[in-house]
């Protein structure tokens, strides 16, 4: 059995966040396996209660502003190294994992220190930021974090990628060698709830009017289309009176601007049982990214027979192109310009909606891919293969 320290923005996390939820549900397995589990996680200024130290479902986590902070200087990381050292002494730490970029520089002088393997769990990839570099002015190019993250590529002892074609993406852009990276897709751990949330009934009621939901779970950005989302309603609402549209975690500023919209309920923020009770009331699941390397809520989603209906980019479309698992729609990709086809997401929608026994057998096709290949199981089986033999 090992001892991990997890070093992670939010723990436990928010249900937007598809990075920390990939920590939570990595360590929470690790630890049902007997594994020890040690986090390190932000403990954000505008927290209500500024804690050193808590415990999370019998997993220590222990806080610091500079895992969490985007912006914290170099000069602050020899303290954060040293708060690294500090727990991987005090609890024999045998693999310290990284999530973010900036966790590199300090995890790798702990690592030249204690001789403890590293390893560098990718979401992103910042260098594609560059090379799809566009005019949409929500778009943001962070060269620095470029930098943070080839830096933390080369020089971590494993890179765990969570699609195939991101560990392409990766060996192309950064040149890190293929047999230091690994696929290790998000692990869904199936979870129902018997009692619905007062917080949703009045989905519970819509439902009962014989509309379908098509959910939008995730942060507001370029990346993650949000910008989209009210073209798509408009059309498939002007063609359908069936199509209720939930929309999760857009930022309250914006609100005004969506629920001006037809037959659309916003929610800022959800706990995990009111995520999972939302799961089971909805039909079908919109993922109209410009590039996601495994979307959390796209596989969540599908274990609980949501319809997919995706961009067809990166790890969106290894996972929907295995089967008659979902719908995709195309991206056109051209100098300054990354195109998603809204006409075409809007008829994949209708098409769901106006087709019981396509959802149908959408919906079970979606279900039995996740427990066959993206189970909770089997992402702690493959995570422990790729990280047993460092040294």
């Amino acid at each position: 059995m090992m001892n991990f320290l997890y070093i992670t923005r939010h723990f436990p996390p928010p249900v937007t966040d598809g990075m920390t939820r990939y920590a939570d549900c990595l360590a929470r397995g690790l630890k049902a396996t007997g594994h020890g589990v040690i986090v390190l996680s932000g403990n954000p200024e505008e927290a209500r209660v500024q804690r050193k130290m808590m415990t999370c479902d019998g997993i220590p986590v222990y806080k610091s502003k500079a895992a969490e902070s985007l912006k914290h200087r170099p000069q602050s990381w020899y303290g954060f190294s040293q708060r690294i050292e500090s727990l991987s002494r005090k609890h024999h730490i045998d693999r310290i994992i990284i999530q973010h970029p900036y966790h590199g520089a300090p995890a790798m002088r702990v690592r030249d220190r204690l001789g403890v393997p590293v390893v560098y769990i990718s979401h992103t990839i910042a260098g594609l930021d560059r090379i799809f570099r566009c005019a949409d002015r929500s778009f943001h190019y962070d060269a620095a974090n470029e930098q943070r993250e080839s830096a933390s590529m080369k020089r971590a002892d494993a890179v765990i990628c969570l699609a195939e074609s991101q560990r392409r993406q990766l060996a192309e852009i950064y040149s890190v060698p293929l047999e230091r990276m690994h696929v290790v897709p998000t692990g869904v751990p199936l979870e129902t709830v018997e009692l619905l949330p007062r917080t949703l009934s009045r989905l519970r009621r819509v439902k009962s009017g014989r509309k379908k939901l098509v959910l939008f779970l995730g942060r507001e950005s370029w990346e993650k289309g949000t910008d989209l989302l009210a073209e798509i309603i408009l059309k498939v609402a002007s063609m359908s009176p069936r199509a209720a549209f939930v929309l999760v975690g857009i930022e309250r500023r914006r609100w005004f601007e969506y629920l001006q919209l037809p037959q659309t309920h916003v929610f800022a923020w959800m706990d995990r049982a009111e995520l999972n009770a939302l799961y089971q009331l909805c039909d079908i699941i919109a993922v109209p990214s410009r590039r996601d390397s495994m979307p959390y809520a796209l596989l969540e989603g599908m274990a609980n027979g949501l319809v997919p209906v995706g961009s067809d980019v990166d790890g969106i479309k290894d996972v929907l192109r295995e089967g008659n698992v979902g719908l995709t729609c195309p991206v056109q990709r051209s100098p300054g310009r990354v195109v998603v086809d809204t006409d075409c997401f809007s008829t994949k929608i209708l098409s769901v909606l106006e087709n019981d026994r396509l959802q149908q057998t959408l919906g079970e096709n979606a279900k039995r891919l996740i427990e066959q290949k993206y189970c909770h199981e089997g992402q702690i089986h493959r995570f422990l293969a790729a990280v047993r033999h460092l040294s």
